[in-house]
């Protein structure tokens, strides 16, 4: 008597594409999640070195992206994608990098600014003392006023205004028109019309 054999449960073996297919899957993917990290610390550097007080020009060339818009960009997408930050530790960031900028704007006063003419330094022919340019020292000055008002306003140090209204002349307070209406709520009484000819 021949002996019954269970039938298999086990599902046929997988096509050979299939198998090959599924590494390749998962290596993609690994591939994918590796360059969003690789990005998103980039974009994450690119934001906190805006916050240092660098140009875009310079964050571009230290992150390798291909010009300044684009740092900006991947800076905004990933000031985007933070938590909202309490408005303190937001004034606190503000204030630190008015003084990385003070710091820099410190940096070109200090610093001698020579005029130069076909890259040599122009001197005084009677003192032969070399000549001062005054231009960059003023443009350090005036970026310096507004950063300093900037840092003001962020540390609440500006004094409040007071506004108050004069006449056109601004010599004499503004007198306000006063218009009187009657309790009694009836109409101001209007003249009669006049009669007969004039002469």
């Amino acid at each position: 008597m021949k002996k019954r054999t269970a039938p298999s449960t086990t599902s046929p073996p997988a096509p050979a594409s299939e198998k090959t297919s599924q590494p390749r899957l998962h290596k993609t993917r690994n591939l994918n999640k590796h360059r969003m990290m690789v990005a998103a610390k980039r974009a994450k550097e690119a934001f906190e070195l805006h916050l240092a007080g660098w140009g875009w020009d310079e964050i571009a060339a230290k992150q390798g992206y291909a010009n300044r818009s684009c740092a900006w960009l991947a800076a905004d997408r990933w000031m985007k994608r933070l938590v909202q930050v309490p408005a303190e530790k937001v004034r606190k960031i503000e204030v630190e990098r008015t003084r990385l900028l003070i710091r820099k704007v410190m940096e070109v006063l200090e610093k001698n600014h020579p005029v130069l003419y076909k890259g040599k330094i122009v001197t005084d022919p009677k003192t032969k003392q070399r000549l001062e340019n005054s231009a960059p020292v003023f443009g350090a000055i005036e970026r310096l006023i507004s950063i300093m008002e900037r840092r003001a306003k962020l540390l609440g140090l500006d004094m409040p205004v007071k506004i108050a209204p004069t006449n056109p002349e601004g010599d004499k307070p503004y007198d306000p028109l006063h218009v009187y209406v009657p309790d009694n709520q009836r109409e101001a009484a209007t003249p009669p019309p006049e009669t007969g000819t004039k002469p």
